[in-house]
């Protein structure tokens, strides 16, 4: 299908620019301020001077964790993982499952964002909503264990991530891929760290896990190996393959060292170290050692918002505060981050992240006469600094549009709304 997207301020790699883009099989076959003649689109989208995007990346979620919003809020992330969280996952199936992950990619259309980064259970559950859907997602199990005596080919979790790889990898084109996850050192062991490593490198895929979310866990891991955990990893051969690496608050300079050396990915998640006081990571320095940075909203149950305009302000503020510096992080910066950043954390820079010719059509389209926009000084600043979900007309994913005017046009919104209730009252 063609589709013409008349007169926007187009935000690419090489700044503002005012045109049209024209997309053709679900790709970008020009950028112009001048339509070719022989273009003939099947729909044109006004667009009146609107902002036209690269769509957000969320790259770190558990998607069905919306089901969680707001029943363990103002909490440690010890007290709030394991006394609050881990009880009533256990009381999860994957019914329930699929529809938590439907709700979190209904908030991530209505925010904007194109694709997303899951580390979870009930993979399979969660790939045929994210099918359906229309969103692009990197689908992991997340790994635990082992106990003594168990294997990679004796670990249930393992098996599921094995099938995740068999049945989904690369479906509907690429537009879903299987990720492998270590969920963190501090619930898992060496022999598992080494098995996923290996997974990720046979398989040539991206490598989730969560490093150093709070002081507690990075000084544990010093007291019980004498390494940090990005050290650990590095002995374990984890970083041989793309890692996409949440929170990395408490890291130290050799571990930003290790990471940016081998072409991994930090996921800052701003809001949720905020909420959970787990601390500010250091994007300013990681940023200067060359390391990769993308933006992730975690789960919806320590966010509590699946929201990419939250993020980027969030993130930006966040970083003046650590550094005392107003010019830390600026609003251009930060919407690199929450779009080519996480193509990149996805190993999908190639495809997304940026409007250029040949890309794939993610894209967001915001309203710029909302009235938190007015005036529009600056795309950049009014994206990070003023505009919320409100503000998107659109958001479309290789030419498709998923949401557009306020109506997700996948996703039955009121079946959905019965269908969390129902389980909200089970969970309670």
């Amino acid at each position: 299908m063609k589709t013409l997207i008349r007169d926007a301020r187009v935000l690419t790699a090489g700044g503002e620019l005012r045109a049209s883009v024209g997309i053709d099989g679900g790709k970008i076959a020009f950028i112009s301020g001048e339509i070719p003649k022989d273009f003939i689109p099947e729909r044109t989208i006004e667009a009146r001077g609107d902002i036209l995007s690269p769509g957000f990346v969320n790259s770190h979620c558990h998607l069905p964790m919306t089901l969680l919003r707001g029943v363990a809020d103002d909490l440690n992330l010890q007290k709030w993982l394991f006394e609050e969280i881990f009880p009533r996952e256990d009381k999860l199936d994957g019914e329930m499952a699929a529809v938590g992950a439907r709700a979190t990619i209904a908030e991530c259309l209505s925010s904007g964002i194109t694709s997303v980064s899951d580390m979870y259970f009930f993979c399979e559950d969660i790939a045929k909503e994210v099918l359906t859907s229309g969103i692009k997602a990197n689908l992991a199990r997340g790994l635990t264990g082992y106990a003594d005596g168990i294997t990679r080919k004796t670990h249930k979790a393992f098996a599921e991530q094995e099938a995740l790889l068999r049945d989904w990898h690369m479906a509907d084109g690429g537009r879903i891929r299987a990720d492998i996850a270590i969920h963190a050192e501090y619930t898992s062991s060496p022999a598992l760290w080494r098995d996923a490593a290996e997974f990720a490198a046979e398989h040539g895929i991206v490598l989730q896990t969560h490093i150093s979310e709070t002081a507690h866990e990075h000084a544990e891991c010093m007291d019980k190996y004498g390494k940090t955990p990005t050290e650990l990893f590095l002995e374990a051969g984890v970083f041989a393959s793309r890692v996409n690496a949440a929170h990395c608050v408490h890291v130290s300079d050799e571990d930003i060292h290790i990471l940016a050396s081998h072409g991994a990915a930090v996921t800052h998640c701003p809001v949720s170290n905020a909420k959970l006081a787990s601390g500010i990571a250091p994007v300013e320095k990681m940023l200067k050692a060359g390391l990769h940075v993308a933006l992730g909203t975690d789960g919806a149950s320590s966010n509590n918002a699946i929201c990419a305009f939250g993020e980027m302000k969030c993130a930006a503020l966040v970083a003046k505060l650590r550094e005392n510096n107003p010019v830390s992080l600026s609003a251009e910066t930060t919407h690199a981050l929450a779009t080519a950043g996480g193509a990149y954390a996805q190993g999908r820079e190639a495809e997304c992240g940026r409007i250029a010719v040949g890309m794939d059509a993610d894209l967001v389209l915001l309203d710029a006469r909302r009235p938190c926009m007015i005036p529009l000084n600056s795309p950049y600043s009014a994206l990070v600094y003023s505009a919320d979900n409100t503000c998107v007309r659109m958001t479309m994913v290789r030419g498709r549009v998923l949401y557009e005017n306020g109506e997700l046009l996948t996703i039955d919104r009121e079946r959905l709304f019965h269908d969390a209730e129902r389980i909200r009252a089970y969970l309670a």
